[in-house]
């Protein structure tokens, strides 16, 4: 979790799941929380560190689990008061409570650095399960906001075009543009990456809030040239350069109107940019 490297925990605090939840639930998939004893996150600690550690989790945490997914019929994915259990790019769908429990016993660098630094900030922490839901590619977005401004909203994957994304450029900007007015007043900071996805009826559904940091993901806005926009791209193979790097030529469009003039740029996958 690169992001860690540059916050300090107090800061990182300040971004619990529990913390952003509150005012958002209603825009967020179906929840539960569950309260963590000392104990049973003692070993998700210790399992996603790596270690063998020689205690069970307890009965009270399996049970709460299976009253959980039992209102989840679709499955669950979790998250950690700092983070999901995402490893190598995959998120676990959880049907019972075993595949949580299981989930939880597993290395996991993420889930690790997280509780590092959190652990001193954050005493008593939640489990948070949300509904599972498939999402397209093409439905995630990022909003960018800092000093209670924003700074942009970018199509999350920017290494290819959607024909879902272009077909209703006008439709989605302005959902998300709703989106990111109320994430602005109820979010409790005011510096930070919001990232969504547009529902079968494009409502937005919010997935996490994450600090706006160093290695954050800047999507269409690698170069920081901000200007409260929405950013989806077209691509074209550029068929005379071709590298391991797998780039793409992308035209950024700011809210359907072509950017080529000082956007077109040919962007590596995954691109990030300090801050």
């Amino acid at each position: 979790m690169s992001v860690l490297r540059d916050l300090p925990g107090d800061h990182l605090a300040r971004f619990a799941t529990s913390r952003w939840l509150g005012p958002l639930e209603r825009v967020c998939l179906p929840h539960h929380a569950i309260d963590l004893s000392p104990s049973d996150l003692a070993l998700i600690c210790a399992h996603a560190a790596g270690e063998r550690p020689s205690g069970r989790f307890s009965g009270t945490l399996r049970d709460d689990l299976a009253a959980a997914l039992a209102e989840l019929p679709q499955g669950a994915h979790l998250r950690l008061e700092g983070c999901s259990l995402r490893a190598r790019g995959q998120v676990p769908r959880l049907l019972t409570p075993e595949d949580a429990l299981a989930a939880l016993s597993q290395p996991n660098g993420r889930v690790a650095a997280c509780q590092r630094l959190l652990a001193p900030c954050l005493s008593d922490q939640s489990l948070h399960l949300f509904a599972w839901a498939d999402i397209p590619p093409w439905s995630e977005f990022r909003v960018l906001v800092a000093g209670g401004q924003l700074l942009g909203i970018t199509q999350y994957h920017p290494d290819r075009g959607w024909p879902e994304v272009a077909a209703a450029a006008t439709r989605i900007e302005a959902a998300l543009m709703r989106a990111a007015e109320v994430l602005i007043k109820q979010v409790p900071e005011s510096d930070f990456a919001a990232d969504l996805f547009l529902d079968t009826s494009f409502v937005p559904r919010l997935i996490e809030i994450n600090p706006l940091g160093p290695n954050t993901g800047l999507g269409l806005f690698v170069a920081r040239d901000f200007d409260g926009g929405f950013r989806y791209v077209t691509p074209s193979v550029n068929s005379t350069w071709h590298d391991e790097n797998d780039c793409w030529r992308c035209e950024a469009l700011l809210a359907g109107q072509d950017l080529s003039g000082n956007c077109h740029k040919v962007l590596p996958l995954s691109a990030k940019i300090s801050l």
